[in-house]
């Protein structure tokens, strides 16, 4: 009613197109400065990263070496520049035919012994004597009947 100060202005309509018109301007000032402190964060992230020194700090292909144990086994990654070594090995389960079971040996995953005529595979480390009850060794071929040769022997 305009008793404690100025009289009103009445209020104007607006349209869908004028209410854009903001929005639109309002998120682009959101983008810009959205992007203007990401740009920074980033630049500051690079500023941080080392720069590369001599390359005396990396070692390259020529310094790699890589062994393979007689069996294929061990694979050994070495990368050794005379001044530092860093050395890596692979240990693979690949079967690797041990000859005929020996108690006194030492057995790997992979390995295969022949014992009581039939071949058995470990299944883990293990010294144990390979038979169907013993959980560490697995049957992998069994022994056949005795039968005569083809020279009729």
């Amino acid at each position: 009613d305009g008793k404690d100060g100025a009289d009103g202005v009445d209020g104007k309509s607006v349209t869908i197109e004028q209410i854009k018109e903001l929005v639109d301007a309002r998120t682009a000032e959101w983008q810009l400065d959205f992007e203007k402190r990401a740009m920074d964060t980033l630049q500051k992230a690079i500023d941080r990263v080392p720069l590369p020194k001599d390359g005396k700090d990396a070692l390259s292909l020529k310094d790699l070496d890589i062994i393979v144990d007689d069996h294929g086994r061990r694979i050994t990654f070495v990368l050794d520049d005379g001044q530092r070594r860093e050395e890596r090995t692979i240990v693979t389960a690949l079967p690797v035919y041990r000859e005929i079971w020996k108690k006194d040996g030492a057995y790997e995953p992979g390995d295969m012994v022949t014992w009581g005529g039939s071949i058995w595979i470990a299944l883990k480390a293990t010294s144990a004597q390979p038979n169907g009850y013993n959980p560490d060794w697995k049957l992998a071929v069994k022994r056949g009947k005795n039968g005569i040769s083809p020279e009729g022997k």
